[in-house]
């Protein structure tokens, strides 16, 4: 399984909805495209978060981000706009670097374009 990680955590609901589904549609690709088993906390979080009122923030979810991450053979970070300000991104790196696996960045320039298919990983692995 594939951890996916990416920033989620905002003021601004709809910034949180736009990740949500910017991430969703990554993992939709990857499973559909590729076969790939993959797991996001915001796929999976967001909207029981939404339906109870949660915040979002990563302390809420830090133990099972990390039990997951420990299940994972490799995190897949999808570099969303705000990735590098985001403490659970950061969190979740400096895990998965204790943990010795594998991290792929995925850039989303595609943004740009509005084409968010095919999205290809930078060069290798780094992290």
């Amino acid at each position: 399984m594939i951890y996916i990680a990416s920033p989620y955590s905002h003021y601004d609901t709809k910034t949180r909805k736009q990740r949500y589904d910017a991430v969703n549609c990554f993992c939709g690709h990857l499973f559909e495209s590729q076969g790939l088993f993959v797991y996001s906390p915001i796929v999976h979080w967001h909207p029981i978060a939404v339906e109870r009122e949660w915040t979002g923030c990563f302390e809420q979810f830090r133990a099972n981000d990390f039990h997951m991450l420990t299940l994972a053979s490799e995190m897949y970070l999808l570099c969303l706009d705000g990735w590098e300000d985001s403490f659970g991104v950061r969190q979740e790196l400096r895990f998965c670097r204790s943990l010795k696996k594998p991290v792929t960045i995925f850039d989303t320039s595609y943004q740009e374009t509005n084409e968010l298919w095919p999205l290809s990983p930078r060069q290798g692995h780094c992290c």
